[in-house]
């Protein structure tokens, strides 16, 4: 029987092992769920058998000072993901962590990182402060616009910072006065915001140009009311200037500007209050398009074929037209629809998970925003920085010009834009390909 103190004495025939917390040392072997086996010496009745897995988000923590794996911290006896929900603005981003932190990293030209002062743009994360000088601690969602970002906090209050609202989140108010509680979900798009409460209600505030306030009216407001007329809500999605909502019986509402089509109902008149757009489709917004996925696994998208982002074969670069009423995504043969889908996400470029965990994204891929390498009018499987293809995603997030999908193991992994360090790995290198976040537990 060998015990083992440290690692460095865990080495067979030139294979470095691991000096388990058991004392004994165990070596490489995919055939274990750890991925380490026991050596043949090991005491105790552990020789060769297969290490406890630990370490990883969802697992035992190891008993030992590295009880998690980076990204995760160990809470009663569990390791759980640091990071735990993310928006992307235009040019920064902002990371809610499990303890109610928000973190936010990349450009503050508008004080978009809610530090205190804007300044030159970092790619390492701040912590967001509020306009009582207490770091925000106790957020439970975020959404991230153009050049703001907004959190809900306790009771359902929504703190917003960054362009028009400071260099420290402040308080949104209702039109009577009285603060904005009850929220749920928060979302932002170019200069506005909108959330939805606990009872299906959606409350927007900002600028209202193009209606995508839903009141009726073109008239900015600097408080939150209620859209008229629409209750029940279960989701809401938020594009550049325009608002989607589907209901509990999966009945899709659009409201704002309709330019290019996005409202889907077949004009290009801004739609002032929300317009039923059509039924059970996974509805989201993005810059200048709306793309839905539907029960049999295709996708319908709408708006702007600019780029790519319609994933139909047509729109590269700036050659896209307006698609005043849903088209179909097709495959990479042109031949046949997309299918498999489950979720849609867009933004700058638009992406979808499949039945099999996968994620494919199509449009322009200038910052690497598609995380496939190539610009495509129709959708390229995502793959790793090591070039294997991105599984077990549950859940996308694409706002502007990056991405990140979140994994059934509690994990982020991002690409696209980060020249202002909106990726927070301590670059400046945009990311062409899917890579893990890197963020920290504090």
């Amino acid at each position: 029987m060998y015990v083992c103190t440290s690692n460095t004495e865990c080495v067979s025939n030139g294979v470095a092992g691991v000096c388990e917390a058991e004392g004994f040392c165990a070596f490489p072997d995919p055939s274990c769920e750890s991925g380490q086996r026991f050596e043949p010496n090991a005491g105790g009745g552990l020789a060769g058998e297969c290490t406890v897995a630990c370490g990883g988000v969802g697992q035992a923590c190891c008993d030992n000072e590295n009880a998690c794996t980076p990204g995760a911290s160990c809470t009663a006896g569990t390791c759980a993901a640091c990071v735990t929900d993310i928006g992307l603005g235009r040019r920064f981003s902002c990371a809610l962590h499990a303890n109610g932190a928000v973190w936010c990293t990349g450009d503050n030209a508008q004080g978009q990182l809610g530090v205190g002062a804007a300044g030159e743009p970092t790619s390492t994360p701040r912590q967001v402060t509020d306009s009582t000088s207490a770091l925000i601690a106790d957020a439970t969602a975020i959404g991230a616009g153009r050049e703001h970002a907004c959190a809900v906090r306790t009771n359902g209050e929504v703190w917003c910072w960054g362009a028009n609202f400071g260099n420290l989140a402040v308080q949104i108010q209702k039109t009577d006065a009285t603060p904005l509680t009850g929220i749920v979900e928060v979302q932002a798009g170019y200069f506005f915001s909108c959330g939805r409460d606990g009872d299906g209600n959606v409350w927007c505030w900002g600028d209202n140009g193009s209606g995508q306030l839903g009141d009726g009216t073109v008239t900015p407001r600097a408080q939150a009311a209620q859209v008229p007329n629409l209750t029940g809500i279960a989701s809401l999605t938020v594009g550049a200037l325009h608002v989607c909502a589907t209901d509990g019986a999966n009945a899709v509402s659009c409201w704002g500007e309709n330019g290019n089509g996005q409202i889907g109902d077949n004009t290009t008149t801004d739609a002032v209050n929300p317009i039923h757009v059509m039924d059970s489709l996974k509805v989201s917004a993005g810059m200048w398009h709306t793309c839905g996925a539907q029960g049999d696994g295709t996708i319908l998208c709408w708006g702007w074929s600019g780029h790519g982002r319609l994933g139909y074969g047509k729109g590269a670069q700036y050659e896209g037209g307006n698609e005043l009423v849903p088209v179909m995504v097709i495959d990479q043969s042109q031949m046949a629809p997309f299918g498999g889908a489950t979720a849609v996400s867009a933004g700058g470029q638009t992406c979808a998970i499949t039945s099999d965990t996968h994620v494919w994204c199509w449009g322009d891929d200038a910052y690497g925003q598609t995380g496939t390498g190539v610009g495509s009018v129709v959708p390229v499987e995502v793959t790793l920085d090591d070039r294997a293809p991105l599984s077990g995603v549950d859940r996308l997030i694409t706002h502007f010009a990056h991405a990140c999908a979140h994994r059934s193991d509690g994990t982020f992994v991002c690409w696209g834009r980060n020249t202002e360090g909106a990726l927070g790995d301590g670059t400046l290198l945009n990311r062409g390909l899917a890579t893990p976040l890197t963020a920290s537990c504090p």
